[in-house]
């Protein structure tokens, strides 16, 4: 049994790594299309980790007992295995639009939109200077390191929301600049270093710089292999940060090699959440991570409630994979781990969840592209991403900001063709009374 799991993990690995060199050849051809973005992140997290097993070998698990369990399951492994085959085939099939989206639109009207930005570029600053305690902010991820109390850390949310917002403006900014942008992105960055500093947490720093790369390459500065080059040195610039950030912050240096790779596996993978939610399929009795379906996303739909006003509210999703993980009952734990949809949706509509994912985020992309708009691309692109590594609580006004954009464009749009279809019909008019 062993040797058949070993050749179908191996068989994905050579499915999903030609499929990235797919990917790539698209980059090199001047194609722009968002999934194109997606499939590559997508076989970081969730590729990688199995050639990290058969290379390295497979994390120890010891302290996680619900990891453990299911990384040891055989048909937990040929499930994953043939589930990580079948998203990037869904992500380009569907994700894809008929049209082109080669060239690069700046439909956006500037001069109306920059100062809004500009606002949200400053508003962290602002937000920190209102807070209960802004001197806590002069420490590095003081919310990482365990600074802040009760309502400091309620707070806080808003802080690292606008945070969030702030390298979005940042993006969107460099994005409608005309002309030259090296000076003016360096003017505004210390903004940005600002935001990562108060956000405390390597993610941001990871989407700040897969979205710098993406608007680069949207606008056509980066080509070719240039954009090859960038994305490695991207890559390598993530787990330099990520490493000095283990030995800072969480201070690492006195863990042993096998502890930092397994810290290593679970922060920049979601193998090991994936298939401990397909393993809680396959044995509710032993795991169980939802108490009934759909109970995560019914705290998305419910987040603004006061726990105060609804003491039974639902968790986030992070929670009850946190709480599976340790075969606890659910609960706040105050920190999780880290979840993507793929494994979200199995837990809240079991197997169908599975053709749910990828289509979800198919469909961001293919909406977004739809507009042949840079603008929406840089929405969905982060939503895109933000979707396949975390769950949706710490992003949701983000995601209902994606949704907003989208609703104004689409009218915006209409009616533009409505305008030009009363122009036509008009012009048809006037020509059979001439005739």
């Amino acid at each position: 049994m062993e040797q058949l799991v070993v050749f179908i993990e191996f068989l994905s690995i050579v499915i999903n790594t030609l499929w990235l060199i797919f990917v790539l050849s698209k980059f090199f051809k001047g194609f722009r299309d968002s999934v194109l973005v997606i499939i590559p992140i997508f076989y970081i997290f969730f590729t990688l980790p199995l050639i990290l097993d058969h290379t390295i070998g497979p994390p120890s698990y010891y302290k996680y007992p619900g990891f453990l369990v299911a990384s040891k399951d055989y048909t937990t492994r040929i499930i994953y295995s043939i589930y990580i085959v079948y998203i990037p085939f869904i992500l380009y099939k569907y994700g894809t639009v008929r049209k082109s989206v080669n060239n690069v639109n700046y439909d956006i009207n500037a001069n109306s939109i920059k100062f809004i930005l500009y606002i949200f570029l400053f508003l962290p600053i602002l937000l920190i200077l209102f807070s209960p305690n802004p001197l806590i902010y002069l420490n590095y991820a003081a919310v990482t390191k365990g600074l802040l109390n009760l309502e400091e850390r309620e707070f806080h949310y808003y802080v690292s929301l606008f945070s969030m917002m702030s390298i979005l403006a940042y993006i969107i900014l460099i994005f409608i600049k005309r002309g030259r942008i090296f000076s003016y992105s360096i003017i505004l960055l210390p903004f940005i270093i600002i935001d990562i500093w108060v956000y405390g947490k390597r993610f941001i720093v990871a989407t700040f710089i897969v979205l710098l790369v993406f608007v680069l390459w949207k606008k056509g500065i980066l080509k070719g292999f240039r954009i090859i080059i960038i994305g490695i040195m991207s890559s390598v610039l993530i787990f330099l940060y990520s490493s000095i950030y283990q030995d800072t912050v969480r201070d690492y240096e006195s863990y042993s090699f096998e502890e930092k790779y397994t810290h290593f596996r679970i922060d920049y993978g979601r193998d090991a959440v994936t298939k401990l939610t397909i393993f809680s399929e396959l044995n509710p009795d032993k795991i169980k991570i939802l108490n009934f379906r759909g109970e995560s996303f019914l705290f998305d739909l419910t987040f603004f409630v006061p726990r105060d006003i609804w003491p039974e509210k639902p968790y986030p999703y992070a929670q009850y994979v946190t709480s599976a993980v340790f075969f606890s009952e659910p609960k706040l734990w105050g920190w999780g781990f880290t979840t993507s949809i793929f494994e979200e949706m199995i837990a809240n509509f079991s197997w169908f969840g599975m053709i749910l994912a990828p289509f979800s985020i198919a469909l961001i992309c293919r909406i977004s592209d739809s507009f042949n708009n840079g603008l929406i691309s840089i929405f969905g692109i982060l939503i895109a991403t933000l979707l396949m590594v975390l769950h949706l609580a710490p992003y949701i006004t983000i995601f209902m900001l994606w949704v907003f954009t989208i609703i104004i464009f689409k009218f915006k749009r209409n009616k533009v063709k409505k305008s030009q279809s009363c122009f036509h019909i008009k012009n048809t008019d006037g020509v059979a009374k001439l005739e």
